[in-house]
């Protein structure tokens, strides 16, 4: 289990590319896609500012969206342009996703602040890092 890194990295285009979007369009500069079995089902992007709520994370999109899809046993990862926040790898526990990539680090809010990371959950950082970080800023 677990997507190479090149395979990763055309995945976190999408995620880039919903980035962009949300930056455009005056929120934070954060996108996620999520890919059940090898296909890409939902791409999102953040929408706090347009929805005025401090839930409308770019995760929580896709993987709402996408939930109905999973099946039990199913490879799914959750690609997002910033490491997720506590809130919303709860969310990807939730749902059964078994792999996460992010591009740029979130010292402040990330899943590195747990003491223990989640068992069985695959967890790559620093995916098109740069591009990342730079629409975070």
């Amino acid at each position: 289990m677990g997507e190479t890194l090149w395979t990763l990295e055309r995945y976190m285009e999408m995620a880039l590319d919903e980035a962009e979007s949300a930056r455009d369009a005056g929120e934070l500069g954060i996108g996620a896609a999520f890919v059940i079995d090898g296909e890409v089902v939902c791409v999102g992007r953040s929408r706090t500012v347009e929805r005025g709520s401090a839930l409308a994370h770019a995760e929580l999109d896709v993987l709402t969206r996408g939930q109905p899809l999973v099946r039990r046993g199913g490879d799914t990862v959750l690609v997002a342009t910033v490491e997720p926040c506590l809130m919303c790898l709860g969310a990807a526990l939730r749902v059964g996703v078994a792999q996460i990539a992010f591009g740029a680090a979130n010292p402040r809010a990330g899943i590195k602040q747990l003491a223990l990371p989640p068992p069985d959950l695959v967890y790559t950082g620093g995916v098109l890092e740069s591009r990342a970080t730079a629409l975070f800023r």
